[in-house]
Formats: structure tokens, C-alpha cells, sequence
């Protein structure tokens, strides 16, 4: 009996040297996908929050406003302040706070018997002053008078005698006169004329001294004049009067209060209208100048602003700006009122933007959590964001236009690489 031949075994194909090669190939690209997925998820950050306490945005092309809405206050373009010149105590306040005024008008007044004592006696003291600059300069005039009649007298005498001694020296020459009696005549003619060369000379110095004395004599007495002048306003002090026409915003005072010199009594807004004060936030420092638009919503009316001044100085993050009304004003405008502000940046134009939900002034960086197709997870990706207003945010680079990201608060977002947003 033939033997029986053996039979070939055949091994399957999938334990082919070939395959088994491919096998090992894959496994260890899997061991290495493993380990670098471990590796990766030991070294990032993430952060598992619930979906609902975070908002999303698309980015989408559109219209970018190139504005930002501001929160102003309504102020006077001028206030005046109202301070006590001469304490005292309040003997009647004569208006109140919300009343209109007109330059002028008496608003309070005080009672201060100490002062008026004592106005009475400077008073008294630079009356007398005054009246022994009056006696002193009449003294000069009397002097002045007295010399120009002696002189007169002097001169009138020299005159008769000479008139007197022209008829007798002829008779003198005939024998029909004493010629000692003529003599005695000449010799009193020739002592007046020295008299008269003395007292001219006297009236000379007095002159001069005189023109010399009275104009230091009139300045005394014109400050002696204004200090008494001054002397006598403390007392009409003792009434504020409102120093321009506008409108009495405060004024706080009761009947018997004391209040001591230079303490502050109340204010008053000048009839020059009124202006709006805003916060800008710092970012916008270099981009807003005088003339600058803007505009602001009051009873429903929109009316046109323009910047009027901008303080540089930065304070908690932002700097103050002031607003004049481009046209005219409203005429119900309240002070300390607010409104809502809107400053023109530049023109409208069409970019790629995301809205704004608080991430612009929170996030950490130039970048953004944008969303993985599943949309179940963010991961933190590089980007470059441009301008903002109140409801838009400009990006320059890093989405692109159906991109979603997260557009909430940042703050908590810290360190963080990845998001993980759960149902």
C-alpha cells in the first residue's frame, strides 16, 4: 500500500512574515501617538467649565463702526464759588439754592459787632489822619497868600514913594525942599526895594517848596481816602452779593450760624451753558484730539459734540475728556445728569470683527480660545486684534470669517491653553 503523500500547510496571510512587519510598524506608531498624546496632555493647560457660563462669537466681515460709547456727566461750563469776604454770624439769607440771579444781588446777609467796632475806631483814626493832611495843605495856601501880599504891600509902597520922590527931587534942586527930608525919603525907598528882593526870594523857596509838598500831600491823602473807602466796604461785605447773573446751585445756611472769613458758602452756574466730562478708557489716549465728533442722546433728540479739551493724565485706566455742544444746546439740561456719549474715532469700514462681550479688556495677551469643529472644545490660539467700540472688536489676524471663539470674561483664563466646555 503506497504511502499516503503528506499535505502542505499553508499559513493564513495575515501571519505573513510581510504582515506581521506591518503589524509591529503599526503598533509602535501607535505606542509613539500614545506616548505623545500623554506627553502633550501632562504639559497643557486645561481648564473644563460649563458651556452656559460662557459666550461665543462668530467671526463675521461686516460694517466696523469706528466708535466708542462713553458715559458722561452733564457739568456747567463755568461755576463761581461763593465764599464769606467777613465772617460773622447769618442774620438773613435773602435766596435759595435752584433761584435765578442777577449781578449784584444781595444773597446773605451777616452781623459782626466786633467788626463794625472796629471800623468805627479806623475809621475814626484815618478821618483824623486825613483831616491833618486837609489842615497842612491849607497851612501851605495860607503861607503862600501871606507872602504874595507882603510882596504886594512891599511893591506898592516902592511905588508911591517912588511916584512921591519924583516930585520932590525937582524941588530939592530949586531949594524950594529939604534936602535932608528927601534923603530920608531915598533911604526908605532903597530899604523897601531890599525888602522886596527878600521876600521875593522867601516866596520863591515857598513856591517851590510848596509845589514840591503837595503832591506828596495829595497821594497821602488819596490812600488815606481809599483805605477809609476800604475801611467802610467791610461793612458792606457783611452782605454777599452774587458777583454774576446765573443760577444759585447751593447755598446751605441757617439764621445765627457762624461762619469765619474765606469759609465757602455756596456756588453759582454762570448763564455760559454747560459741557459734558466723560471717561475715556487709556487705549484711546492717542487717537482722540480737540474738535473731535461725537454726539449725545437727550429726551429722545440726538445732538452733534465735539471734543473741547482732553486732560492727558491718566487715572485707573482712563483720562478725562470734555464735550461742548457743536450746535445749540438743549435747554433742559440738568448738572450731574448722565448720558450716553458717542466719540467718533474715524469713518465706517468693512473688516472682519467679533463682538464684544468683555474679553478685550480681560484676555491675557494677543490671543483668543478658538473653537474646534465639535465645538466642545477651545484651544488658545495667536491673534491680532484692531479697533473696538462697545459692541465690536476688529481682528487684523489669527480668524478667519465663520471662526468661532470664546468672547466672554478672560480673567479666569489665566495659564490656561485649552477650554473644555461641558453640557
Amino acid at each position: 500500500m503506497p504511502h499516503a503523500m503528506d499535505t502542505a500547510i499553508v499559513e493564513p496571510w495575515w501571519r505573513s512574515h510581510r504582515m506581521r512587519a506591518i503589524y509591529l510598524a503599526l503598533a509602535a506608531l501607535l505606542a509613539v501617538s500614545i506616548a505623545a498624546f500623554v506627553i502633550r496632555g501632562a504639559g497643557e493647560r486645561t481648564l473644563r467649565i460649563p458651556a452656559d457660563q460662557v459666550s461665543i462669537g462668530t467671526a463675521e466681515i461686516g460694517v466696523f463702526r469706528d466708535v466708542v460709547p462713553l458715559s458722561g456727566t452733564i457739568e456747567p461750563k463755568e461755576t463761581i464759588y461763593l465764599d464769606a469776604v467777613e465772617g460773622g454770624q447769618v442774620e438773613a439769607v435773602l435766596t435759595r439754592a435752584g433761584d435765578r440771579l442777577v449781578e449784584g444781588q444781595p444773597l446773605v446777609r451777616f452781623r459782626n459787632a466786633q467788626l463794625e467796632l472796629d471800623v468805627l475806631n479806623n475809621a475814626g483814626r484815618l478821618i483824623e489822619s486825613i483831616t491833618q493832611l486837609q489842615s497842612f495843605e491849607t497851612q501851605l495856601e495860607n503861607n503862600r497868600a501871606t507872602n504874595a501880599k507882603a510882596l504886594t504891600e512891599i511893591r506898592s509902597q516902592i511905588a508911591q514913594l517912588s511916584n512921591r520922590l519924583s516930585r520932590i527931587d525937582p524941588l530939592v534942586a530949586r531949594g524950594f525942599y529939604p534936602r535932608g527930608d528927601a534923603q530920608v525919603l531915598h533911604a526908605q525907598l532903597s530899604g523897601l526895594r531890599q525888602l522886596e528882593s527878600v521876600q521875593s526870594q522867601t516866596n520863591n523857596r515857598q513856591q517851590a517848596l510848596r509845589q514840591d509838598q503837595l503832591p506828596r500831600l495829595r497821594i497821602q491823602q488819596a490812600s488815606l481816602h481809599s483805605s477809609l473807602d476800604a475801611t467802610h466796604a467791610q461793612l458792606e461785605n457783611l452782605t454777599v452779593r452774587s458777583p454774576v447773573s446765573g443760577t444759585l446751585t447751593q447755598l446751605d445756611l441757617n439764621l445765627g450760624q457762624n461762619k469765619n472769613r474765606g469759609d465757602r458758602l455756596g456756588q453759582i452756574v454762570t448763564d455760559a451753558g454747560y459741557r459734558i466730562a466723560a471717561n475715556v478708557d487709556q487705549y484711546y489716549l492717542s487717537r482722540v484730539e480737540v474738535d473731535q465728533r461725537a454726539s449725545v442722546e437727550v429726551a429722545g433728540r440726538t445732538y452733534a459734540l465735539k471734543v473741547q479739551r482732553v486732560v492727558p493724565d491718566v487715572s485707573n485706566g482712563s483720562f478725562t475728556t470734555y464735550f461742548e455742544f457743536a450746535d445749540q444746546a438743549p435747554s433742559d439740561l440738568t448738572a450731574g445728569a448722565s448720558v450716553q456719549v458717542a466719540l467718533s474715532l474715524g469713518s465706517d469700514t468693512r473688516a472682519l470683527m467679533l463682538p464684544s462681550q468683555g474679553f478685550f479688556d480681560t484676555r491675557q495677551g494677543d490671543s483668543l480660545f478658538v473653537l474646534d469643529g465639535d465645538g466642545e472644545t477651545a484651544q488658545r490660539r495667536p491673534v491680532r486684534l484692531g479697533r473696538q467700540n462697545g459692541s465690536q472688536v476688529e481682528i487684523l489676524a489669527g480668524l478667519k470669517a465663520g471662526d468661532r471663539a470664546i468672547v466672554s470674561d478672560y480673567s479666569t483664563f489665566d495659564r490656561i491653553d485649552r477650554v473644555v466646555l461641558e453640557k
